[in-house]
């Protein structure tokens, strides 16, 4: 941050995001900045700050609450959360967030609720993913293979999706499946290195 021309960009940068600093998009954006320089105070009040200006700008109440869960302050991350979920309910990043923060708590049937809704409200495969890990986690594993498939139908390609359905399949001893998934997978991507060491394990397990 000492060199001029760093300097000189960021002093451009910050300077552009305060003609909008009644925006919360640009007070998040600030505050990722503060955050990037350890400038702790600065980061949470900005955020703080983007929340009370939109309340609806799903972005400040997550970060804020990825700020407070990074400091161990879990209780200030939830009532975030809680807070955000009033306003916005139907968003799949704060379902998401606030069901890995279930998850954390160990409270894993309600963390399934949350999950489950995110994983409906959006087509992005991660949402699905870990959703499934979750179910994988209370041992319902053929939920979990099921929602696996539905992720993997998706056009956007998930590599955790891929590796996930092959892993599930093989847990169960179901080497039939495990290789049809591996082929889709390799389908997607024949140089992945991942994919090619399960090709030789399987490979070297098959009859």
């Amino acid at each position: 941050r000492q060199q001029p021309p760093y300097s000189g960009a960021r002093a451009e940068y910050i300077a552009s995001q305060q003609l909008n600093a009644d925006r919360a998009p640009a007070l998040v954006s600030l505050a990722s900045l503060a955050i990037n320089e350890q400038r702790w105070a600065d980061a949470e009040e900005l955020l703080l700050q983007a929340i009370k200006t939109e309340p609806w700008y799903v972005p400040a109440s997550v970060n804020l609450a990825d700020f407070y869960r990074a400091q161990q302050r879990e209780p200030e991350a939830e009532k975030t959360l809680k807070q955000a979920l009033t306003i916005v309910p139907d968003n799949a990043d704060l379902q998401l967030s606030y069901g890995l923060l279930l998850v954390r708590q160990q409270q894993l049937a309600q963390a399934l609720t949350h999950l489950q809704q995110a994983s409906q409200q959006s087509i992005d495969p991660y949402y699905h993913y870990v959703y499934a890990l979750a179910l994988q986690q209370t041992g319902k594993q053929a939920a979990a293979r099921a929602v696996l498939d539905n992720a993997a139908k998706n056009l956007r390609y998930s590599r955790d999706v891929q590796l996930a359905r092959v892993e599930n399949a093989w847990k169960e001893q179901d080497i039939t499946t495990a290789t049809q998934y591996l082929a889709e997978w390799l389908g997607h991507d024949s140089q992945d290195p991942a994919a090619l060491q399960w090709q030789q394990t399987i490979g070297m397990k098959r009859p």
